[in-house]
């Protein structure tokens, strides 16, 4: 795919974010669609969304469960970028239609005080990078109007990125187990499933490890300041019908929204 159907496919999914409109399917463009391709889309998308005042906040770790990646034919998570503008305060009201085809999922944010130039070399390198972890909610979206993507698909579109909300308790990471720090979901106070750290990619330490040599390696390495979103603790959940979400994290308290 020459570079000029790369611009096409993400001005497409750019017109769709900002027009609440319908991309076409990237892996339908015509021809086969490499997941390298398809992180160049992405890219290119973010340079589109950065002219339109929304620049890169941090990265978002998807596909982190064994389930979701043999779903979407892989063995490996796959990455997004976070945009500033994007990130709701704790307790934020949301208009439903704000974010297309809105999914909740239940996440450990890292922030970094360190840049991570070279890839650390173990799970522990990895998270001496870490300033604090806050728990957080990703608002899951695509700009396809549904789920049925494949994987370039996903890719290109910005891992399905629709959103963020932190919550108000960082701790400093060596103060928690986050492996086995445990998460409860509620909706409108009716639960709707629990997890634990290690539900994505074993716990947080693994994703930023994997995250940080999949960045160093596009010569785009993490850098201090940036917010990580770790990966889903449990499997995300519907919320176009609206309703009151709230997650609620052992040791680092509630983090909620509203659509």
């Amino acid at each position: 795919m020459d570079v000029q159907q790369k611009r096409a496919l993400a001005r497409e999914l750019f017109h769709a974010w900002e027009s609440n409109a319908t991309a076409p399917l990237p892996s339908q463009a015509g021809q086969p669609l490499t997941q390298a391709e398809a992180y160049e889309i992405q890219g290119l998308l973010a340079e589109l969304h950065r002219k339109a005042g929304r620049s890169a906040a941090g990265w978002k770790l998807g596909l982190t469960s064994a389930a979701l990646q043999e779903r979407y034919g892989t063995d490996q998570p796959v990455y997004g970028r976070l945009l500033n503008g994007c990130c709701y305060p704790n307790g934020a009201d949301i208009p439903a239609e704000a974010i297309p085809c809105p999914k909740i999922e239940c996440e450990l944010a890292l922030v970094l005080k360190a840049d991570l130039d070279v890839p650390p070399a173990s799970p522990e390198e990895a998270m001496a990078a870490v300033d604090y972890a806050v728990p957080a909610l990703e608002l899951v979206g695509n700009r396809y109007g549904g789920y049925q993507a494949g994987l370039v698909d996903n890719i290109a579109d910005n891992a399905f990125f629709g959103g963020f909300v932190l919550g108000d308790r960082p701790a400093p990471p060596d103060k928690l187990d986050l492996e086995l720090l445990g998460v409860r979901l509620e909706q409108n106070g009716r639960t709707l499933g629990s997890g634990i750290g290690a539900a994505a990619m074993g716990g947080p330490a693994y994703g930023l490890l994997w995250l940080a040599k999949a960045l160093a390696g596009a010569g785009t390495p993490l850098r201090a300041g940036e917010i990580i979103l770790s990966g889903a603790l449990l499997p995300s959940v519907p919320a176009q019908d609206g309703g009151y979400f709230r997650a609620c994290f052992d040791g680092l308290g509630d983090v909620s929204v509203r659509f």
